[in-house]
């Protein structure tokens, strides 16, 4: 069994446990693995076995397993880890907030953004650092009813955007290290319950990264959840106005931008 799937493997085992009140999870299987808007999968099926605790007060605790593209993010083993500290609560009637501090952790992970990163000006030029991929970042959403606001920002350099600038020749030359620390996310979704088992959403989002302007895009998704037989069945249509060469995947042998128009499913149990 390859190292992906066994660590999805081993949490599947403990979602098998007597299932505590105040414990949740899911295991989800998706035909591709979009996050905001762009694939994570390359595109591919991915496996997602999530396990946390929640506290009377809100508090809650997380870790989830996610199988990834290994070419996408250069020498991982496969998957993602995503731990998750949040809280979520209810200050008025119908209105819903929540603060977050999660990562995403590539185990093995380490190489250079997978895209293009253009040279701002055509007396510069970047190139790009080797990262292991890791982000941390901090989360607050505001919600009243089905419609919830949210804003997001990295503490760390995002998805490995990294990078050294050259300016000038000869004893004038200087280099200067380019970081995407600080990249924030804006989003709007709306989910509205149309009936008690059929969810339909959609939701829009911006993206800005700083350093790399090409980066940054708008992405939108709109979809419908079906709570039936025990199981969540979805169905989404996504995607940006991304610079299809900025989220090209240069080790792809068939040059297909992870930014493109998705269409995607999946079938997951929570509980």
């Amino acid at each position: 069994m390859s190292s992906r799937f066994a660590v999805a493997a081993g949490l599947l085992a403990a979602t098998t446990l007597p299932a505590h009140a105040d414990v949740f999870g899911q295991v989800e299987f998706a035909s591709d693995r979009v996050e905001r808007g762009v694939s994570q999968s390359d595109h591919r099926a991915s496996l997602s076995v999530g396990l946390g605790y929640i506290h009377p007060s809100g508090v809650k605790v997380s870790l989830a397993a996610t199988t990834v593209s290994d070419t996408q993010f250069e020498g991982s083993s496969g998957y993602k880890l995503t731990p998750e500290l949040a809280w979520d609560g209810e200050p008025a009637p119908d209105w819903h907030a929540g603060v977050a501090l999660r990562g995403q952790i590539f185990p093995g992970a380490k190489g250079t953004w997978y895209g293009d990163l253009p040279p701002r000006t055509q007396a510069r030029v970047q190139t790009p650092q080797s990262t292991n991929y890791g982000t941390a970042e901090f989360a607050l959403s505001l919600g009243w009813k089905w419609a919830t606001f949210s804003w997001t920002r990295s503490l760390t350099d995002y998805l490995g955007a990294s990078a050294l600038e050259t300016e000038g020749v000869g004893a004038a030359q200087r280099q200067t290290l380019l970081e995407s620390t600080g990249t924030q996310y804006v989003g709007l979704d709306l989910a509205w319950p149309a009936t008690e088992r059929l969810t339909i959403g959609a939701g829009i989002g911006r993206l800005h990264v700083p350093n790399f302007d090409s980066l940054g895009y708008t992405d939108w998704r709109i979809g419908a959840t079906l709570e039936y037989v025990g199981l969540r069945w979805g169905l989404q249509a996504s995607g940006t106005n991304a610079s299809a060469d900025t989220y090209r995947d240069a080790r792809r042998s068939d040059g297909k931008s992870n930014a493109s128009t998705t269409y995607s499913a999946t079938v997951g149990w929570h509980f």
